[in-house]
């Protein structure tokens, strides 16, 4: 199988680097996790399949925000099996994880 077996939570990641995190499932039975930084000066996407990591990306500074809008736009159109929850999962992603 592919893919890095993660020895953690997405959800505890997202604590400890003071994220929210917002989740998707896609129609090859994967998930996008979504990691914001409510200040707007980060997002991380991360492709997740029985427990490993398939893929990531992330992008930083002045224009993330946008250049990643531009990947949950593609997510929502083409891979997510319900495109409702995508929106809920990028707002999701700017609340803190306490």
């Amino acid at each position: 199988m592919n893919g890095i077996k993660l020895g953690f939570s997405m959800v505890d990641l997202a604590k400890s680097w003071g994220r929210g995190i917002g989740s998707v499932r896609l129609k090859d039975g994967s998930s996008v996790k979504i990691l914001g930084d409510p200040n707007d000066k980060a997002v991380d996407f991360f492709r997740i399949k029985n427990g490993r990591l398939i893929a990531s990306k992330g992008y930083r500074g002045e224009n993330a925000m946008y250049q990643a809008a531009n990947d949950v736009g593609y997510i929502e159109e083409k891979l997510a099996l319900d495109p409702k929850d995508v929106d809920k999962a990028w707002d999701a992603c700017f609340d803190v994880v306490v």
